[in-house]
């Protein structure tokens, strides 16, 4: 009889919380793959410290160069992942080359896609590229470049409100709504504790705010998309602060599909 094949489902942040939280829904997601019975499921579990891979109520180091470790005499290596993270650890997309390089198959964006949607000034250029409609944004380098002149520029095209958020940022973390010039200041040093990168951009007041799935899990070689999902904000931002608060709904209740 045939091993099953093993997902591995990669787990973890490098933040506290989000880590826990992380892992607890991994456990939820590999207990429905055993439940299925088609394959088997190990918790790889990822983070500030060496690699742990669960299995069989047990847990080892995970060998991050023989992609697998021993658990009660035998050798567990999962066949593929499926990416559950929390935070940048799994955004940044140098987890994502770490599973190609090891030429593991994995759930998501691939490499080159992860870290350019990750880099928001970088995305922004591609859309600009293919002709798509992108607000206009300011990316301030470093920390030192953040002067009271540059304020003084950006009030003057921008005007306020505006807002301010980490290059590469992740968990919304570090973005702010900034109502006047005397705010700017300090929002600019929170995003700054995110990324070493700062993006303003103009404030847009009748947005709607959307997420779209595009995925090839299908057979055929054409790419399919999920429908459409809005999100409806409680507070002024959709940001760290009231992520939990906001409102899901899927499909859209409305948008022009020009």
């Amino acid at each position: 009889m045939l091993e099953k094949k093993i997902v591995g489902v990669v787990v973890g942040s490098n933040d506290a919380d989000a880590h826990q939280k992380s892992f607890q829904e991994g456990e939820q997601v590999a207990k429905l793959i055993d439940e299925f019975g088609e394959f088997e499921a190990c918790l790889i579990e990822i983070g500030k410290g060496p690699w742990l891979l669960h299995y069989d109520d047990s847990k080892a180091t995970f060998d991050k160069e023989k992609f697998g470790t021993i658990i009660r005499r035998r050798r567990v290596k999962p066949d593929s992942v499926l990416i559950l993270t929390k935070g940048k650890v799994g955004e940044t997309g140098e987890l994502q080359e770490y599973f190609d390089k090891m030429g593991v198959p994995f759930s998501g964006s691939g490499v080159d896609d992860t870290r350019q949607t990750f880099n928001k000034s970088e995305c922004n250029q591609i859309f600009k590229s293919e002709g798509l409609p992108t607000v206009g944004s300011y990316l301030i380098n470093n920390s030192k470049l953040a002067t009271e002149n540059l304020f003084d520029k950006i009030e003057k095209v921008f005007g306020f409100p505006c807002i301010v958020k980490p290059n590469r940022g992740a968990g919304s973390k570090g973005i702010t709504k900034v109502e006047t010039r005397q705010e700017i200041k300090e929002a600019v040093s929170l995003a700054f504790k995110q990324d070493h990168q700062v993006l303003i951009e103009p404030h847009i007041f009748d947005g709607v705010e959307v997420t779209c799935t595009v995925h090839d899990i299908t057979l055929d070689e054409l790419l399919e998309a999920f429908p459409v999902t809005e999100i409806r904000t409680q507070g002024e931002v959709f940001c760290f602060e009231n992520s939990t608060k906001s409102e899901i709904l899927t499909p859209v209740a409305k948008f022009n599909t020009e």
